[in-house]
């Protein structure tokens, strides 16, 4: 397994709410700013289950990657995880409320504050966080970080947990022809219909 590479460190104001909506409360992290990985890089070297979710799914998909999050051994799992959406930020929350050893991927510059869950992880040597910001990395499309997060995630995880893939979109299409992926959400007829409700809800 390769090492997790330096990032970049740079002032943004992305990390401001929860996946709810609420405002977020956080410590400034003085003295973080640098071309490092912030947190434990001994993760970096473990075996590592990147957990990757499109960002339109039925109401199903959260219930279940839960219920996966759960079933993790804090011994032995080590999981790579985002927070660019819902289903990301209540799987990120339920591993560090497990203490399951993550490394959390960024595809935006670091915070100005860090949230305090993220900060005890940190702490405790639960969390490593990296971003793949740094354009001039060979992974990076600046025009979508997204692709450019998963696709660094898949480079570096010798497993692939997916909580919910929509037929013919971008992740369908990174994860094709990729063995070790494991679905935890299989698609449904009335998927299309759910969420094009659910995104009508929310204007």
């Amino acid at each position: 397994m390769v090492a997790l590479p330096g990032v970049v460190a740079r002032s943004a104001f992305w990390w401001r709410r929860t996946a709810r909506g609420g405002a977020t409360k956080g410590v400034r992290m003085e003295g973080k700013v640098s071309t490092e990985p912030v947190g434990n890089a001994d993760l970096a070297w473990r075996d590592k289950t990147a957990f990757l979710c499109s960002s339109a799914v039925p109401g199903r998909v959260l219930e279940a990657s839960l219920r996966w999050v759960d079933g993790l051994s804090a011994e032995s799992d080590c999981v790579m995880c985002g927070n660019l959406q819902m289903v990301e930020r209540e799987v990120l929350a339920r591993l560090l409320s497990l203490k399951i050893p993550t490394i959390l991927v960024l595809s935006k510059p670091f915070p100005p504050m860090w949230p305090i869950d993220i900060v005890r992880a940190i702490g405790k040597r639960l969390l490593l966080v990296v971003t793949t910001v740094d354009f001039e990395l060979p992974w990076v499309d600046k025009y979508d970080e997204a692709q450019s997060r998963n696709k660094y995630m898949l480079s570096q995880a010798s497993k692939v947990v997916v909580g919910y893939c929509t037929p013919g979109g971008k992740l369908s299409a990174q994860l094709s022809g990729r063995e070790g992926v494991s679905l935890l959400t299989e698609c449904l007829p009335e998927d299309a219909a759910e969420i094009a409700q659910r995104r009508a809800r929310r204007g």
